[in-house]
């Protein structure tokens, strides 16, 4: 179907919703893939979603644009006006670029003789429950530390030494019992391809969320994943036990800590080395890391420490009071902040908290300059917030990669976002904004403009009084 002719059919659908004023048709063209959706706005301004016409097919849209991914917007107005207006992506939530891991691997100490003979001794106790490898040479270590991009921890070189790889035999009846605990060991093969996905689903998501603490706090980066961590073992199920060369302030370089895509909430600290894992010296998952608390507010209300605890890391909050920094202070834990409707907010005492995210939604006003110089809060939305201001806060947040908003956009803000080195994701959340604004503002912040095309004309047929054009 044509541009023209999908025009011709979304006119078709003025007659049999006589309070229409504009149609909008939204669709995504992507390789081997398409989306679509269909909204009105009524007389009055209110949005409304019309039954789409079933002959509406937007994959011949295609050969309008260049390229693919797209993104695209029909707009047709009840006096058969029309405009095409379509960017390559999607404006709505654009990758600026990948993230960046400013922290350096550490350089790890060969093994004491003592260590290396601990370490073999008890492999060579353990190995019966695997299906053992030859051991790994100069030639395959030398290709993975070139792999991954520093040199192969000491641990890990000493066990691909023993064996390049070893799965658990599938006759094991506890696996739990075994030497790794029922890991199964990669190859020199193997961690070379895990660090190369999990490094790029660090640095392009979706595996860059917050990370809470789920040991002891600051023992690790405050990541999902990050590329300073090592894997050398697997559970088949999509997680990994890493060595970290990138420790936090209060962990050991060479831990061994578990990731992966079961632990959406952060990594989690095994103990402090493959020989001290492999020896049964682990630690212990904690029974509550005070993760997701949520208040209520009564109206009029005062947010006070009493009704959160100050283990809380997740912290969301809702209804018409107040928000007191004072209260803020009292969450020596958070990292995760959401006030929602609330009367007023005082953000001032969260600049010593380890908070990476804010979600600030359906205010009258804010005032984010408390929040300059934080030196974690990485991702920010502000979503139908009225009035913002100390918009220029976000310039001089150091740590800040993804910023959501939706709603009025001040200009003081379009400039903090322009000249900030760090971000990198942009997310304009408003369905109800036409493409081409959404476009125009992501331009404005963007070093490069988008790619775009534009159409435009007029139908010759005009519905008429629950008349069908032909």
């Amino acid at each position: 179907m044509s541009l023209q002719a999908l025009v011709q059919t979304l006119v078709t659908v003025f007659p049999a919703n006589p309070d229409l004023d504009l149609l909008v048709l939204s669709c995504t063209l992507s390789s081997g893939s398409t989306s679509r959706s269909l909204r009105g706005r009524t007389h009055s301004g209110q949005t409304r979603f019309p039954e789409s016409p079933e002959e509406l097919d937007v994959d011949e849209l295609r050969g309008e644009l260049e390229a693919n991914p797209w993104t695209a917007e029909i707009t047709v107005h009840r006096d058969g006006g029309w405009r095409f207006f379509a960017v390559r992506g999607d404006p709505r939530e654009t990758i600026i670029g990948p993230t960046s891991f400013p922290e350096t691997p550490a350089t790890l100490p060969e093994l004491p003789t003592e260590v290396r003979g601990q370490i073999a001794d008890l492999w060579a106790r353990g190995s019966g429950d695997y299906l053992a490898e030859d051991g790994a040479g100069v030639d395959k270590l030398s290709d993975l530390a070139a792999a991954i991009g520093q040199p192969v921890p000491p641990e890990i070189a000493e066990i691909l030494r023993l064996s390049d790889g070893a799965e658990i035999r599938l006759e094991v009846e506890d696996w739990d019992r075994t030497l790794t605990a029922g890991w199964s060991l990669l190859s020199t093969g193997g961690i070379a391809a895990a660090h190369a996905e999990w490094a790029d689903l660090a640095a392009t998501g979706p595996f860059d969320g917050v990370a809470y603490t789920l040991g002891t706090p600051g023992a690790t980066q405050p990541r999902l994943a990050h590329p300073g961590w090592i894997p050398f073992a697997h559970d088949h199920s999509g997680n990994h036990l890493a060595v970290d060369t990138v420790p936090g302030p209060t962990g050991v370089a060479g831990q061994v800590l578990e990731f992966g895509s079961d632990l959406d909430f952060g990594p989690f600290v095994h103990a402090d080395s493959i020989l001290d894992f492999l020896a049964g010296r682990r630690t212990t998952w904690p029974s509550d890391p005070g993760i997701d608390h949520r208040v209520q507010l009564e109206d009029g209300g005062t947010l006070t420490g009493e009704q959160f605890p100050g283990t809380a890391q997740s912290l969301r909050i809702f209804g018409r009071g107040e928000v007191e920094g004072a209260a803020l202070v009292q969450a020596p834990s958070v990292r995760s902040l959401l006030i929602r409707g609330a009367a007023r907010v005082d953000l001032n005492g969260l600049l010593e908290r380890p908070l990476q995210e804010l979600r600030l939604l359906d205010l009258e006003d804010i005032d984010l300059g408390p929040l300059a110089g934080h030196p974690t809060l990485r991702s920010v939305t502000l979503e139908n917030v009225g009035r913002i201001r100390g918009a220029d806060a976000l310039e001089h947040l150091p740590a800040l990669e993804s910023v959501s908003l939706s709603g009025p956009v001040p200009d003081e803000l379009v400039d903090a976002l322009r000249t900030h080195p760090g971000l990198r994701r942009l997310a304009l959340t408003d369905h109800d904004q036409p493409l081409e604004e959404i476009t125009a503002l992501i331009n404005r912040i963007l070093p490069e403009p988008l790619v775009t095309v534009e159409r435009s004309g007029k139908t010759p047929h005009r519905p008429r009084d629950g008349i069908t054009p032909s």
